[in-house]
C-alpha cells in the first residue's frame, strides 16, 4: 500500500512527459509548412496542450482562428472556436468560453456538420 502514491505519481509524470514530447514534435513541424497544414497543426498543437499547458493551447488557438480566417476555412474555424471554448473553461473564463462554444455550434450549424 505505501507504494501506491509512488506509483501514481510515476504514472502521472510519465503521461506529462509524453504529452510534452508530442506538442513538441508538433512544434518543430510548423516551420515551413503551407498554410493549410500549419493550420491543422495549429490546431493539433491547442488540443495537445489543454490539459498540459491552457495558456500554450489558448495561444495555438488564437494563432489558428487567425489563419482560418485568412484561409475562409468555416470548418476549422468552427473546430478552433470549440478548442478555444474548452481552453477558457479550463481555466475558469465562463463567458469567453461560452461565447466561443456558441460561436462554434452556429457555424456548424450553418455549415450543415454535427457538432463534435
Amino acid at each position: 500500500m505505501k507504494y501506491v502514491p509512488i506509483f501514481l505519481f510515476l504514472i502521472i509524470h510519465c503521461t506529462l512527459i509524453s504529452q510534452q514530447s508530442k506538442t513538441d514534435s508538433l512544434e518543430n513541424l510548423l516551420p515551413g509548412t503551407e498554410a493549410k497544414e500549419k493550420l491543422e497543426l495549429l490546431l493539433a498543437l491547442a488540443e495537445a496542450n489543454e490539459k498540459v499547458n491552457v495558456e500554450k493551447a489558448i495561444q495555438y488557438g488564437h494563432q489558428a482562428l487567425n489563419l482560418s480566417d485568412s484561409l475562409h476555412d468555416d470548418f476549422s474555424k468552427a473546430n478552433v472556436y470549440s478548442s478555444l471554448g474548452y481552453s477558457l473553461t479550463l481555466k475558469g473564463q465562463y463567458e469567453d468560453a461560452l461565447k466561443y462554444t456558441r460561436q462554434s455550434r452556429d457555424l456548424f450549424k450553418s455549415l450543415n456538420e454535427e457538432i463534435k
